[in-house]
Parts: C-alpha cells; sequence; structure tokens
C-alpha cells in the first residue's frame, strides 16, 4: 500500500515547511513580491489561513 501525499510531505512539519519556503521565495521575488510583503510584516496572517 502507497502512503498518502499528506505523508509522503512529511506530515505537518513538512507541509509547513514547503509553505514557508514558498513564501521565502514569493517575497524575494521583485515581480510579486508587493502581493507578499503584508506576510513580511505581518507573518500572523499567514496562520489565520491554516
Amino acid at each position: 500500500m502507497t502512503k498518502l501525499l499528506y505523508d509522503r510531505l512529511g506530515s505537518s512539519t513538512g507541509i509547513t515547511q514547503i509553505v514557508n519556503d514558498a513564501v521565502q521565495a514569493h517575497i524575494n521575488n521583485p515581480a510579486i513580491n508587493a502581493r507578499f510583503l503584508l506576510l513580511k510584516k505581518q507573518p500572523e496572517h499567514l496562520d489565520s489561513i491554516t
């Protein structure tokens, strides 16, 4: 039997790291970072999504 995608991604810890890495990459991208600056200034906004 194959593992669930959730498990293959590392459960909650792994998925959290994937999201953090993606948000950080977007913040560092000058073409789109304006949409993510609020998360940089107030990262607790990301917590409300989960």
